[in-house]
Order: C-alpha cells, then sequence, then structure tokens
C-alpha cells in the first residue's frame, strides 16, 4: 500500500508539471486498453465460444462415405446437388443448407481475377435461427477504407500486380519497389532428379495442379511446407510427391540447390520462394502471372506457363531441357532483389516522393 501511494503521489505531481504530457499518455493507455477490450470481446465471442444455436444436439453435418478410403477419412463433408435437392424435398430434416466453396474467376473488368469465393444457397444461416448482418457491417468497412486510403499521401507497391490492384480499388498509382530477398543464405550446387514446390499448403495456392502435373510427366517432386491441406494432398498425391513438412532456411537452402527447377503453380502477388531459388541457382517453372512476370525471366532463368493448366506444366517439367540453364547468370539475375539493392530503392524511392535528397547522395559537381 505505502508504494501504490508513492505512485500515485508521484503520479500526481507530473500531472502538475506536465499536464499536457500526461494528458497525452492517459489518453492514449485509454486507447490502447479500449482497443484491446473490443478485440479480445469480438474473439471471446466469435472464436472462444460458439453461436447459440437452437437446439444445437440437433444440428448435423451431411456428407458422403468412401469405403475404399482409410477408416479415419472415410467420411467427406460433401454431397452432390442431386442429393442435396432429394434431401429437400423429402422433408425428413426441418431445415438445410449448403454451400459449396472453391476458386472461381471474377471477371467484373478487363482483367480476370482467380479468388476464393463460397456459392451458398438463399437461405444459408435459416437453419441456425441467425440473421445475416455482415454484409452491412463490410459496407461500414468498406467505405471506412477507402475514406482513409484517401488520406495516404505516396502508395508503395511490392509488384506490378499489387500496383494494378491499388489502381483498381482505391483510384490511386503506386511506386512498385520489390520486397528484399535473403539471397546470400543460397548458392549453387549440383541438381538433383526432383522438382520443388515451396508453399503453404492452402487451396488458393493450388499444390494440386504441380503435382498432378508431375504425376502426368512421370516426375519426382518434394514439397516443403504445411497446412491444411496437407492431409488431402499426401493422401491424393502420396504415390509420387514426397512431403517434408516445414524446413529449416538452411536446410530449404540445401534442398533449392539440388532441385531440378522450383515450380509455382500458382498466381503470386510478388513470390520471394522463386528468387530464393534462383539465388541457388535454380531455374523457375510457374504460371505466367502476378510476380513471376517480373522475377523470371523467360528461357534465361525459367520457363513461364499459362495458369491453371496443368498438361502446361507437365510438358515444362517433361520437356524443357533444364540442364541447359547456366546455373551463375541465373544467380546474377537474383541478386537484383537483394536485401542491399531493395534499401537503396527504397531510399531513393522515398525521397523522390517526399522531394528530398537521399541520405548519402553525392554532389553533382564532384
Amino acid at each position: 500500500m505505502e508504494a501504490l501511494a508513492q505512485d500515485l503521489r508521484h503520479a500526481f505531481r507530473q500531472l502538475v508539471r506536465r499536464p499536457g504530457f500526461t494528458a497525452v499518455a492517459v489518453l492514449s493507455l485509454a486507447l490502447g486498453i479500449g482497443g484491446n477490450a473490443v478485440i479480445f470481446a469480438f474473439f471471446d465471442g466469435f472464436v472462444l465460444h460458439p453461436f447459440a444455436y437452437p437446439e444445437p444436439d440437433r444440428v448435423v453435418t451431411i456428407g458422403s462415405t468412401f469405403p475404399r478410403m482409410s477408416s479415419e477419412e472415410r467420411f467427406i463433408e460433401a454431397i452432390s446437388v442431386p442429393e442435396f435437392a432429394d434431401i429437400q424435398s423429402a422433408r425428413t430434416i426441418r431445415a438445410i443448407a449448403a454451400f459449396d466453396g472453391g476458386n472461381r474467376n471474377i471477371s467484373g473488368g478487363d482483367r480476370p481475377e482467380r479468388v476464393m469465393t463460397a456459392l451458398a444457397i438463399t437461405d444459408l444461416f435459416g437453419p441456425f435461427g441467425l440473421r445475416p448482418a455482415l454484409g452491412r457491417i463490410l459496407e461500414r468497412v468498406r467505405a471506412w477504407d477507402l475514406a482513409a486510403a484517401r488520406r495516404v499521401t505516396h502508395y508503395i507497391a511490392i509488384s506490378e500486380l499489387s500496383r494494378q490492384r491499388i489502381q483498381d480499388f482505391y483510384g490511386r498509382d503506386a511506386t512498385i519497389v520489390h520486397p528484399p530477398v535473403a539471397v546470400e543464405r543460397f548458392s549453387v550446387g549440383e541438381p538433383e532428379d526432383f522438382f520443388l514446390v515451396v508453399s503453404e499448403l492452402v487451396r488458393h495456392k493450388r499444390i494440386d495442379n504441380a503435382l498432378a502435373a508431375a504425376r502426368r510427366a512421370g516426375k519426382p517432386i518434394k514439397v516443403v511446407g504445411g497446412g491444411p491441406e496437407l492431409s488431402r494432398l499426401r493422401r491424393e498425391y502420396g504415390d509420387r510427391a514426397t512431403f517434408l513438412g516445414r524446413r529449416s532456411d538452411s536446410e530449404l537452402a540445401d534442398l533449392s540447390q539440388r532441385a531440378i527447377a522450383l515450380v509455382v503453380p500458382n498466381v503470386e502477388e510478388f513470390g520471394i520462394a522463386a528468387v530464393e531459388a534462383q539465388a541457388a541457382g535454380r531455374p523457375v517453372l510457374a504460371a505466367d502471372a502476378g510476380g513471376a512476370r517480373e522475377t523470371v525471366v523467360p528461357g534465361q532463368t525459367g520457363v513461364l506457363v499459362p495458369p491453371e493448366d496443368i498438361d502446361a506444366l507437365a510438358e515444362g517439367m517433361a520437356e524443357t531441357d533444364w540442364g541447359g540453364f547456366d546455373p551463375q547468370a541465373i544467380r546474377q539475375h537474383a541478386r537484383r532483389f537483394s536485401t542491399e539493392a531493395f534499401k537503396q530503392r527504397f531510399t531513393a524511392t522515398v525521397a523522390e516522393l517526399a522531394g528530398v535528397e537521399p541520405s548519402g547522395a553525392s554532389d553533382a559537381s564532384t
């Protein structure tokens, strides 16, 4: 209690001596505590505690059973559209809802974009006794986001794809500064007989396209990474692919220099893994879109194929003369994206946008 009293007296004296500073400190603490309280309340209400469904013991998941699969994975939470229609028309269930998640092309403008979507029936929330309000909330978030975007002085994008999205959604231009890549961690080695994928194993990364292509081409492939798609991919492609899980930086550097090539089957915003592979002197087989167009030079540091084209990926694996690439030239190209190069570009870009002389710039007369 005595220590508390001393602290209170000290705080009061500070308030009297420096009221402005104290007010700012108290306000900052109040905003921080309030923000944390809001975040925790949302997390507690929507994540830690499930929705209060009416009669939760009667809510079930309908799926299909596949006898040929292992006992742990026989039940799949999926049914066909005709099966759904039969169940709905039979009226043996009081209420039923369904949705179908996956990747689809959105073509609202002149450039179609592949995005994660979910098709749902109109009354998706009806069986749970819920009234959807998220749409109205998201409209307010969008309005706030656009208002905040207009207050930004300058935008810097990590790639042409990012720059274009800033233009599309915010109506603002952006300067491109590619992100830094630790190319010094990698070195040129002797390639072996396997392709390599380095990625989080999530659906939109399209890892299944790379694995299906390796199967068609009859080529071994190794996968570095983990995620929710691991069990499915291992089950479906374990005959051809080796799943290595997450690896350390040193292990990844070793795998990169020993691979025939790195495979990037999805459209990346930039694609750091592709630059890392090139830093190890290995070429890249990638979808011809997004960041790969800025990091891979066709015929010199890799091969680009149409996105979502498994046959083209398989042909690239089987028909390309991967031994014809020059590892040292590939590594030299990767140096363009080094940490030091990034520092120089970023510093010069910020100085230009701010209208000041870059730090350390020499006098033009000397």
